[in-house]
């Protein structure tokens, strides 16, 4: 299980290579039977490698298979979006939504919430993408300590709709929440004004 999460890292930091390297090595070491969670780790892992290098029917792939542990794909429905929206296929991932902002309203997760909007975000028209993501970068800063609210904000919006990878990995931006408030509604606005990605 450890191997799947450090893989998870590497490829949210943009080295998929750290990333293949560490699947590699926890597919070397496994004994077999592998538990639900450990292979639904590796699956994200693998997804989000493929996600950054564009090749999102692949990234597709692995995060449907990331079923195998229910909860833990819930965590993924917002990687899983962005694959379904770049590769085409923004229908496939109606159903798995539904269900994620439904435990999200039962459990009253904000975590799962913010992940909901930025999901709802990535499917919406572009004159609507904007209200979408400000409401998840609010959501994500009621999901966190003050402290890593100002270093998980920027990952709300950390592959853009290009799918381009940033390395290096979110830095917390200095000041306090209304100026992290301000740095989400300068990213959006970057970012969500490019067009419909084409079909791969």
């Amino acid at each position: 299980m450890a191997y799947g999460t450090l893989a998870r890292a590497h490829a949210l930091l943009g080295d998929a290579e750290a990333a293949a390297q560490a699947l590699r090595d926890g597919s070397a070491r496994s004994l077999g039977g592998r538990l639900a969670l450990a292979s639904a780790d590796a699956r994200w892992a693998a997804g989000l490698v493929a996600l950054g290098q564009h090749r999102y029917r692949d990234a597709q792939i692995e995060f449907t298979h990331m079923t195998v542990h229910p909860t833990r794909s819930l965590w993924a429905i917002a990687d899983r979006t962005e694959a379904a929206v770049h590769g085409g296929r923004p229908e496939s991932v109606t159903e798995t939504l539904a269900q994620a902002e439904a435990v999200a309203s039962t459990f009253r997760s904000a975590h799962l919430t913010a992940l909901v909007l930025r999901s709802r975000a990535l499917l919406a028209p572009a004159d609507r993408a904007e209200s979408w993501f400000v409401r998840a970068v609010e959501a994500g800063q009621l999901s966190e300590s003050p402290r890593r609210a100002r270093a998980h904000t920027p990952a709300l919006r950390r592959v853009a709709p290009t799918g381009t990878p940033r390395r290096g990995g979110p830095h917390p931006p200095p000041g306090g929440a209304r100026r992290v408030r301000r740095r989400g509604h300068r990213r959006v606005r970057r970012t969500g004004r490019r067009g419909t990605p084409r079909r791969r």
